[in-house]
């Protein structure tokens, strides 16, 4: 248990282990060369409080909705942890009775889920001013026997104060009041009063980010692969297409590292057969990279202007200034690499300086365990990991945005 006991005073580091072990489900994302750090800084920056993990919005109301039963009805600090995970099931079942059957989290598993959308919200809930309790959900939970004590000693509140609240206040009290039933069945749809507070929470505790900018613009849809191809990318405020520059930039630079890094794991899986070997890994995916890698220097080329544009002392100042702990291994990897992108002129695939660079990194990362030297590592390899490029949350920015401009159409 001790091991662990870090999780109770870090809710980003919870956050950020919990999206670790879901990225190693999706073989498209899985941080192969240790650009985690960077990708999560631009993310933050633009679509804060957001997480892999989420799925709809209406959670950051479910669950203050849960607590808010929890708090009223007194539920000691030894028991609300239970009487909350009952709760939070009985919420799969009323979101699966409305017809949803995308985005809820614990459809399958029910009772023996293991991550509930109160742990992968909590953080967000902080961020948007929507739990004002500070500490980790571990904390609030010990804390209720004594927060009730000391509300039982305040005056009662007048009749338009929520119940619970008074000068002691877990909760936002703005927080739009419970549908009648929804525990028995509900949907992801917000209401006008839903979608405009949470409108307003995330254009005062966000105000200079995309997703502020996405929230505003109420008359559109929010389309787009990527973040910078959405329609309100255009309309956007400099400092925040300045953002968006930055991600594309590192995105469609990086994506060819990624490639190569898988050419090379496929080369060495036909080493590794031609001398006896049998490697669980179907077919051989060296011509398919080389054709990718084609592909992406072709892209590279087309924007080569942009590229030489850019400014990477202020890209990393941005970076920086998110998470000051991003290694100087890191900086001077990006940069070696964007150097070779910008000089290979299509011949990246066979170049050995660029071969050299990203076996080192995934060495340097991973140690032992590294695929490019290490035969039992690569068995593991499922012929694709960490070839998507870099999308830095905007399915979850876009989803956030595209459920709230819905809900204030409802007014």
């Amino acid at each position: 248990m001790s091991t662990f006991a870090w999780l109770d005073y870090s809710e980003r580091q919870r956050r950020r282990m919990l999206e670790v072990v879901e990225m190693f489900r999706e073989e498209g994302t899985v941080d192969e060369l240790g650009l985690g750090a960077a990708r999560d800084a631009l993310a933050d920056t633009m679509f804060p409080g957001t997480s892999t993990l989420h799925t709809r919005p209406r959670y950051l109301l479910f669950i203050p909705w849960i607590y808010r039963i929890l708090e009223r009805s007194r539920t000691p600090s030894d028991q609300v942890a239970t009487a909350l995970k009952n709760r939070e099931v009985r919420l799969i079942g009323a979101l699966d009775a409305g017809g949803e059957n995308e985005g809820v989290i614990g459809i399958e598993a029910r009772a023996k889920l293991k991550r509930f959308p109160s742990v992968l919200y909590w953080s967000a809930l902080g961020t948007f001013g929507i739990r004002q309790f500070k500490g980790s959900q571990q904390q609030y939970h010990r804390s209720l026997d004594a927060i009730y004590q000391q509300r039982s000693n305040l005056p009662i509140p007048e009749a338009d104060v929520p119940s619970g609240e008074g000068t002691i206040k877990t909760w936002d009290a703005r927080v739009p009041g419970t549908p009648e039933g929804w525990l028995d069945a509900t949907d992801f749809d917000l209401t006008f009063p839903e979608a405009d507070y949470l409108q307003q929470r995330i254009l005062e505790h966000a105000p200079g980010s995309y997703l502020a900018h996405l929230v505003r613009r109420e008359d559109e849809q929010v389309d787009g692969d990527f973040a910078w191809d959405a329609p309100h990318a255009f309309t956007a405020p400099p400092t925040v297409r300045n953002h968006l520059e930055h991600a594309r930039n590192f995105s469609e630079l990086m994506h060819g590292a990624a490639l190569l890094y898988n050419l090379i794991l496929a080369e060495k899986v036909n080493d590794a057969r031609t001398t006896g070997a049998e490697l669980d890994v179907e077919g051989d995916r060296r011509d398919e990279y080389r054709t990718m890698l084609l592909d992406w220097n072709g892209r590279v080329e087309q924007r080569a202007e942009s590229y030489a544009d850019w400014n990477r002392a202020g890209f990393w100042a941005l970076v920086r200034e998110r998470n000051p702990l991003v290694s100087q291994r890191t900086v001077w990897f990006v940069d070696q690499w964007i150097a070779q992108a910008l000089t290979r002129n299509g011949e990246i695939a066979d170049d050995e300086t660029a071969r050299a660079l990203v076996a080192e990194r995934e060495i340097a990362v991973k140690r032992g365990l590294a695929r490019v030297s290490n035969l039992r590592a690569l068995e593991r390899w499922s012929g694709a990991s960490g070839v998507g490029q870099l999308v830095f949350r905007w399915p979850q920015g876009r989803r956030y945005a595209q459920d709230i401009i819905d809900g204030l159409s409802r007014s």
